[in-house]
C-alpha cells in the first residue's frame, strides 16, 4: 500500500484541478473546524459561566438560609422571654384578682354598713319630722348659742318646717281701678345647708285679680323670690318647695296679716 503523501503527489501531477479542489475542501475543513472549536470554547465559556452564577446564587442561598436560621434562633428566644413574662403576668393577674376579691368583699361589707347606716338615719330623720314642732325650731334657730346644734335640728326636720315666707311691700306711683297698685315681693329663707335640697319654689295667688296666678322661680341665690304688682291682700299665699327628691313641701302666708303689707298700707293712706 502507498503513502497518502505519494498518492497526493501522483495525484497532483496527473490531475492540477484535483489538487485544487481538495485544497480548497482542507481550507473549508480548517474553517470549520475553527468555527467549531469557536463554538465549542463559546459554549465551554458559558456552561463554566453558568456554573459559576449556579455556584454564586448556592452560596447566596447558604448565606440567606444562615441569616434565616439566625433570626429563627433570635424569634425562639424572644418567643421563650415572651412566654416567661407571660408565666409572670398569670401569676400576677391572679394575684390582684385575689385582692380584688378581698376589696369586693370589703365593699360590700361597707356597703351592708352605709346602707345600714343610711336606714337608721332615715328612720331617725322620719321620727324627728313627725316629733317635730316647727314653732320650737325656729326659736331654737333664734336663740340656741350652739350653731351644731342648729345643724342638726334643721338637717333632720322637713324642709316644711324650717322654710320660712317672707314679704316685702312698697307703693307705686301706679293704680288700676282707681286704686293704688303695690309692688310685693316674695321668698323663702332657708338654712343654707338646706339650700341645695330646693329645686324650685312655686307660688299660688287663689284670686283672679292677681294675673299671673302662679308664679315660679328657679333661683336659690335670692332665695327663690317672685315680685307681684298688686293692690290687695289674700288671707293666704300658697307657697310650695319642690326638693330635689320630688317631694312637695307646701307653705301657706298669710299675706294680709303681713305686718309689711299692713305698714305699707298705712304709709300709703
Amino acid at each position: 500500500m502507498a503513502e497518502p503523501e505519494q498518492v497526493t503527489a501522483r495525484v497532483g501531477a496527473h490531475d492540477p484541478a484535483h489538487a485544487e479542489e481538495l485544497s480548497a475542501k482542507l481550507e473549508s475543513l480548517a474553517k470549520i473546524s475553527s468555527r467549531t472549536a469557536v463554538s465549542t470554547a463559546l459554549a465551554l465559556a458559558i456552561v463554566v459561566g453558568s456554573l459559576g452564577f449556579s455556584a454564586w446564587k448556592l452560596d447566596a442561598s447558604k448565606q440567606q438560609i444562615a441569616r434565616a436560621e439566625h433570626e429563627l434562633t433570635q424569634r425562639q428566644k424572644q418567643l421563650r422571654e415572651l412566654e416567661k413574662k407571660s408565666d409572670e403576668a398569670k401569676v400576677e393577674l391572679v394575684q390582684r384578682e385575689a385582692v380584688l376579691d378581698s376589696l369586693s368583699k370589703d365593699v360590700e361589707s361597707k356597703t351592708r354598713q352605709l346602707e345600714t347606716s343610711t336606714k337608721q338615719k332615715v328612720e331617725l330623720q322620719d321620727l324627728v319630722a313627725k316629733s317635730a314642732n316647727p314653732t320650737l325650731i325656729r326659736n331654737v334657730q333664734a336663740v340656741a348659742p350652739f350653731p351644731a346644734v342648729h345643724a342638726q335640728a334643721t338637717t333632720a326636720a322637713p324642709l316644711g318646717a324650717v322654710a320660712r315666707v317672707q314679704m316685702s311691700v312698697s307703693p307705686t306711683n301706679r293704680s288700676a281701678g282707681g286704686r293704688r297698685l303695690f309692688n310685693v315681693r316674695f321668698w323663702v329663707d332657708l338654712p343654707k345647708e338646706r339650700v341645695p335640697e330646693v329645686v324650685q319654689v312655686q307660688y299660688f295667688f287663689n284670686h283672679p285679680t292677681f294675673v299671673p296666678k302662679n308664679k315660679t322661680s328657679f333661683d336659690s341665690s335670692n332665695g327663690f323670690s317672685i315680685e307681684q304688682a298688686c293692690w290687695g291682700c289674700l288671707d293666704n299665699v300658697e307657697v310650695t318647695l319642690i326638693g330635689r327628691d320630688a317631694k312637695r313641701h307646701k307653705l301657706g302666708f298669710p299675706m294680709c296679716a303681713s305686718p309689711a303689707w299692713t305698714a305699707a298700707n298705712s304709709k300709703s293712706e
